[in-house]
Order: structure tokens, then C-alpha cells, then sequence
């Protein structure tokens, strides 16, 4: 087996076309197989890389004629998600903007690579920077001799010191590769508690893991077409509202979008925020908070005549301003069994508190103020529904006025905007802010956002920015792979493996047997079939 090259003249042009061919006798004659095209050399690196291709077959082919006996399996390594995450980071840029961010630095590791690896440790099992510097060394397929424990930390802090270049680099490129559209920018928050006192971030305040006795920290994000294109980590008691300001500097000063329609949950409505929206020529849609707001209420409540199933229709217009009910036939079912079944509960647990009272004995029974904190604990978020007092024992009854309301916007909610889009698009944009919810859930839980093993600020910032690229990645992903979901995809890739073996005391790596459904992968994210021998 041997690389022959053919000179083919035209015109006054030489080319040159290599392949792989086999040279055997029959009958005394020498003829030659044809292996393996390669095609037209156009370069040094296209003769190198194809050098390379014929040494693999010439493992591959020594593997296959070997006695079993000389044949020792000494290890077998993770290899799929490192390999993917390598190959559609250099496809659509993310590795060129990394290397660009990192560059006039005096340190000579490989800044990028450590990246690179820690993000595909995050995809292939979270762990802690100590486990995934052993998991660097022992059980990943990766050239990573070089990259030591101290690199990994120094790795962390140039992802703070030069996040936003990292970012708006990264988005520069996919605006190349995948042709963002920049008309819709999705933007939401989230929080992740500590346990412990955390960092100096670490602060007590609107929690949304139902875990308000603990320290947290918040997180905002910005998405464009379901990527993720920045992030901000602020303390934990800042307010929902004052975030804005700084999402607003970041889209015109690094990313250079003038003209977006910006769009967000109720959490982020109040009328400061709107004006600010305004006077930066930003346009919004914003979902309006349905409660405790006498315009509102009234708005929601307009009766509209639509045999549709679902609806959009502008009910009021103030100056810029025009707001849109939109209305679920599905959904108003759905709220309205749920109200009926909610209501049915806390009676029950209401009748149950009641007659607690009485049964407590002769002895000191709790104290009136005790009972109704307990009676206000069981309503929880539906205390607008009953009239809750104590008059010789706990007294309820259902409050008639906001049992109405509450059905009456079962299946409806607010808009108010300042775009120009059709009502029943902006209904639909607004929808698509659940692509953001889903990605929180998808860096709390899959990427494993907790537990926080770091306790210093610029540590935990560094590893929130490892989880967003972790799920940069897989939307990436999930946007090529569309046959099926984005987890069922990387659930394939954990399980291509790079198999360390001897053969005749030779050192060799050998990828494990892949099934068509992997070469498949593959071929939809545009990148090349691992080879099988490295």
C-alpha cells in the first residue's frame, strides 16, 4: 500500500491527483488496486494531510491481520463530544474568536483549547475543574499533555477579563454561518442559589428556586434565533428592572444592533422601563402583569367575539403604545379546571386548619395571629381568592370578586408594544420567549448550572460563561441535527469512544465501531467522519 502520484497536463498547466493504491502479482504480472481516491493536491497541506490518510489504512490494515494474542486493549476514552466540539467551533468561528480574544498574551498554553475542553467536559459530565483536569488527563482523547491544573484556572479568569470581546466575536462569526436575524431579542433572568454564604455576590432575594432562604445570584440572557449571544451575572437582590440598562449598553456598544424589538416577561414591565426603552429607540414587547393594576384588569376583561382558536387583537392604542390581548381557547380550559381544582384543595386544607383549632384540647390553643399565618402559608400565591379572619375559630369564604376575574382572563394575556407587527405576530414573538425559558432549564439542569463549587466572584462568573457556551453548543447543534432533539444527539456522541491498544508493542487509538445513525450526525452538522485510526 503506497501513495502514487499522477501528473495530468492541460493546457499549460500541470495538476497533480493522489491515491492510494495496493501493488500485488498475478500470474506473474504486477498490477495495482485502487484503494482510495484523494483527488487533486493543491497544496503542501493537502500532500501532508493525505500522508496521514495513508498511515491510518496502514494501521487499520495491520490491525486487521494481527494474531489476536498481539493485540492489548489498554484504555477506552471519551472521544465523540470532544471531537464535534472541536470540528463546528473551527466550521462557524467560535474558535477563531476565542483565539482573536486571547491574543498578545505572554503565557504559552493554548487558551482556546482549555476552553474548548471544558466545555466538552460540561457536555460530557459536569464536574468540578479539579475532576475535569483528571478527566483531561486519564479519560479524554485529547493533545492536552501541555495543559496543566493552573492553566484551567487561568483559563476561567480570561473568560471574565475578556467576555464581552469573547462574545461579540462569537456572535460576529455566527452572524456569518447561520445568518442571525437581529429584528427579536429575547431576554429573561433566572437565579441559582448557594449553599453556604457563597461569594461576595451571593445576596438574598427574589428567588426562583422556591429556595428564598438562601443566597443566589442572577442571571440574564439574551438570545437571538434561540442562540445565546451574552450574559450578565448580577448579585443576588438586584431587582429584575435595573438589569435592563445594562442589556440595552451591551446590544449598541458590542454588538452594534440599533434596530430590535425587544422582548421580554412580566418580571421586566414597569412604566420606567418603558420610557427607557423608548427613549433609546428600542421597540418592545412586553408582557403586561395581569393583577393588582385597575387598567390593566379592564383590558383584560374586553369582550372579544372570535370563533377562532386562538386570537390576537389590539384593544387600546396611547400614543407608541398598543396593547394586545391574546387569547387560548385550550389553554382557557386548562386554567379554569386548574382554578377549580385549586380552589376544592385549599377549602379542604382550610376546613382541616378550622377544626385544628378545636381539637388542640383543653390546654393553651395557638394564638388567633398564629392560626391565620398558617391559614395565609396554605394559600400561599391564591390568597386573593378567599377572605381569611378569626372570630372564635378560623373563619373562610370565597372571594366572589376575584374567583370572577380569575375566570374570566383564563387563557388570556397582555401585550403592550411599540412595533408595527401584525397583532397576532407579536402574540407569536412573544410566544418564543419560551425558548429562553428552556434554556435556563437546560443550563440549570442538563448543563448543571448547580452546584457552584467556586467561591470567588470572578470564579463563579467564569463558570456561569462555561455553561453558556456548553449550551451555545448544543443549540448549535440542535439547530443542525433537526431529526431529532439536541439530547438524544449528544447521548450518541458520549457514547463514540477512542479505543488506546498495542499491537506488537506498537502504540495505536482506534475509534470504536460507529453505527450509520452516528455517521449521520456527522454529515448534519457539515463536519468530516472521524478517521478511524489516529
Amino acid at each position: 500500500m503506497h501513495l502514487k502520484i499522477t501528473k495530468v497536463k492541460r493546457k499549460d498547466r500541470v495538476y497533480e491527483y493522489a491515491k492510494i493504491v495496493h501493488t500485488y502479482r498475478e500470474n506473474g504480472k504486477i498490477k495495482q488496486k485502487i484503494l482510495k481516491n484523494l483527488g487533486r493536491i493543491r497544496s503542501p497541506e493537502d500532500l501532508r494531510r493525505f500522508k496521514e490518510i495513508l498511515e491510518s489504512m496502514r494501521r487499520e490494515e495491520k490491525i486487521l491481520i494481527a494474531p489476536a494474542k498481539d493485540i492489548r486493549v489498554l484504555n477506552s476514552l471519551d472521544f465523540g463530544i470532544i471531537y464535534t466540539v472541536e470540528k463546528l467551533w473551527d466550521a462557524h468561528g467560535i474558535s477563531r474568536a476565542l483565539a482573536k480574544s486571547f491574543n498578545n498574551r505572554k503565557s504559552r498554553f493554548d487558551a482556546a483549547k482549555v476552553v474548548r475542553l471544558l466545555v466538552a467536559r460540561r457536555l460530557q459530565e459536569p464536574s468540578s475543574d479539579l475532576s475535569t483536569y483528571e478527566w483531561i488527563r486519564t479519560e479524554a482523547f485529547a493533545d492536552a499533555e501541555e495543559i496543566k491544573l493552573q492553566h484551567i484556572y487561568r483559563t476561567l479568569d480570561l473568560l471574565v477579563e475578556r467576555k464581552e470581546r469573547i462574545e461579540s466575536g462569537i456572535f460576529k462569526e455566527l452572524q456569518q454561518t447561520l445568518g442571525l436575524k437581529t429584528d427579536l431579542v429575547f431576554y429573561d433572568l433566572t437565579s441559582s442559589y448557594f449553599e453556604g454564604n457563597g461569594p461576595e455576590l451571593a445576596e438574598y432575594g427574589k428567588s426562583r428556586d422556591e429556595k428564598p432562604n438562601k443566597k443566589q445570584l442572577i442571571l440574564a440572557v439574551a438570545l437571538i434565533d434561540g442562540i445565546p449571544i451574552f450574559h450578565e451575572v448580577f448579585e443576588g437582590n438586584t431587582a429584575d428592572r435595573s438589569t435592563l440598562k445594562r442589556a440595552v449598553e451591551r446590544l449598541k456598544g458590542c454588538f452594534d444592533i440599533e434596530r430590535i424589538i425587544f422582548v421580554a416577561d412580566r418580571g421586566l414591565f414597569s412604566a420606567e422601563n418603558l420610557d427607557f426603552l423608548e427613549e433609546e429607540g428600542y421597540e418592545f414587547i412586553i408582557a403586561m402583569k395581569r393583577r393588582r393594576d385597575k387598567e390593566v384588569e379592564k383590558l383584560m376583561t374586553t369582550p372579544v367575539r372570535s370563533r377562532r382558536q386562538a386570537f390576537a387583537v389590539e384593544v387600546k392604542r396611547e400614543g407608541n403604545r398598543r396593547y394586545i390581548l391574546c387569547f387560548n381557547r385550550d389553554t382557557e380550559r386548562e386554567q379554569k379546571e386548574q382554578l377549580r381544582e385549586t380552589r376544592r384543595s385549599l377549602e379542604k386544607k382550610l376546613r382541616e386548619l378550622a377544626e385544628s383549632y378545636w381539637r388542640e384540647g383543653k390546654g393553651r390553643k395557638p394564638a388567633p395571629e398564629s392560626i391565620l399565618r398558617r391559614a395565609f402559608e396554605l394559600l400561599g400565591e391564591h390568597r386573593r381568592l378567599f377572605e381569611v379572619k378569626f372570630e372564635d375559630g378560623l373563619k373562610f369564604s370565597l372571594n366572589q370578586k376575584a374567583w370572577r376575574y380569575e375566570n374570566s382572563i383564563a387563557g388570556r394575556f397582555l401585550l403592550v408594544t411599540t412595533s408595527d407587527l401584525v397583532a397576532r405576530r407579536i402574540m407569536e414573538s412573544y410566544k418564543e420567549l419560551r425558548s429562553v425559558e428552556e434554556a435556563f432549564r437546560e443550563i440549570k439542569s442538563f448543563l448543571d448550572l448547580r452546584p457552584i463549587y467556586h467561591f470567588e466572584d470572578r470564579r463563579v462568573r467564569a463558570h456561569v460563561f462555561e455553561c453558556i457556551l456548553a449550551y451555545l453548543t448544543k443549540a448549535l447543534i440542535g439547530k443542525l441535527v433537526t431529526y431529532q432533539s439536541s439530547t438524544a444527539t449528544l447521548r450518541a456522541l458520549r457514547r463514540i469512544k477512542m479505543i488506546e491498544l498495542t499491537i506488537q508493542d506498537e502504540r495505536m487509538f482506534l475509534v470504536k465501531q460507529m453505527e450509520e445513525s452516528d455517521a449521520e450526525i456527522f454529515r448534519s452538522l457539515g463536519i468530516e467522519l472521524p478517521p478511524k485510526q489516529m
